[in-house]
Formats: structure tokens, sequence, C-alpha cells
């Protein structure tokens, strides 16, 4: 019998059930997530103070009022689901940049050291990157080696697609911890 991989599955219950049943696909980035986010949205209060909180994008809708479009954003983060109001001067100032169900990444950091860095690890990565090449997230590789260390970004033509299969890939060959992904 043939497994799916979480990411279809997840989307399989989303398209047939309206809800994620067995996981969540916010699940994978709680960590990352942990490094800006001041609370999950189930811990969110009222407050005069900024809160930062960050979920995954299920539906945006386009509201007319007198004063223009206002946007209403549903993001869901598996603690919580809450619906945002932006108001139409920010909610037409972004529009354009959020998109349901797809995460916002600008940018993917991966940090080699020279222990690791073989000519057979620059292959690896060039084919990784490649079928997703031609992508908006710049890709930045960090190196270390006896005492010294540099990050240099790769070519326009080299930024990616961060599609999860490519994550998974990444992190595979070259460590989760070694990843480092840019919002």
């Amino acid at each position: 019998m043939r497994r799916f991989r979480l990411r279809d599955r997840l989307q399989g219950e989303w398209d047939t059930l309206g809800l994620y049943l067995t996981g969540h696909p916010i699940e994978e980035y709680v960590g990352e997530l942990s490094n800006f986010i001041s609370c999950r949205l189930k811990a969110l209060q009222p407050s005069r103070s900024v809160q930062i909180v960050a979920g995954l994008v299920l539906e945006i809708r386009a509201i007319k009022t007198s004063r223009g479009v206002m946007g209403v954003m549903t993001i869901d983060d598996d603690s919580a689901r809450i619906d945002i109001t932006i108001f139409s001067e920010q909610f037409n100032a972004c529009r354009d940049k959020i998109e349901a169900r797809q995460a916002m990444l600008k940018g993917l950091a991966i940090d080699l050291s020279a222990s690791t860095m073989t000519l057979a690890t620059v292959d690896n990565l060039e084919h990784l990157l490649k079928p997703y090449k031609s992508g908006q997230c710049a890709v930045k590789v960090k190196y270390r080696c006896h005492g010294a260390e540099g990050e240099f970004a790769l070519s326009e033509e080299w930024a990616i697609q961060p599609e999860d299969e490519l994550l998974h890939h990444l992190r595979d060959s070259f460590g989760a911890a070694n990843l480092q992904l840019l919002y």
C-alpha cells in the first residue's frame, strides 16, 4: 500500500473535510516560529503592546466599505483559529503578498563547516536546488573552517521556490540544525 507524504495527506484532509484531522501543516515550523512570535494564537490576549503571532493563512476575504476595500484574513496555528481585519491602506499594500496556505519565506541559509564540505557536498546542493530554481527565495551559504567563517549569497538565478519537499531534502542532507528559514 502506497503511503502519502504528510503534506499530501493533510491537503487531502483539507480538500475533503475542510479541516486537518491527523496533523497540521504548521507543526514542522513551530520551532522556527518560536524565534519571533510572542505567543500562540490560543494565548493571545487584549493588550496595548505589540503582539507578534504567526499562522497558516486559510482564507483571505475582501470586504468593500465606504473607505475602500478591507481584508479579513483567517489564520490558524493549530492552537486556535482567528480572523484578522486589515484596514484598506494596509490591505492594498500587502494583498498581492499573501496567499492562502502558503509559507511567506524570504530566504534560506545553509550552514556548512569544513568538516562536512566536499565537492560532493556542492554537487548535492546543486542537485537539490536545481529543480526549484527561478523562485523568489534567496539562498545564502554560511561557511566555517579553522576559526574563520563567512557568508555568501547565491546569485539571483539560484533563488528558489521554497517547496516543502525541497526543505525536507535539505534537512536530510545537511541536518535540520544547519538550515535556517528567513521570513
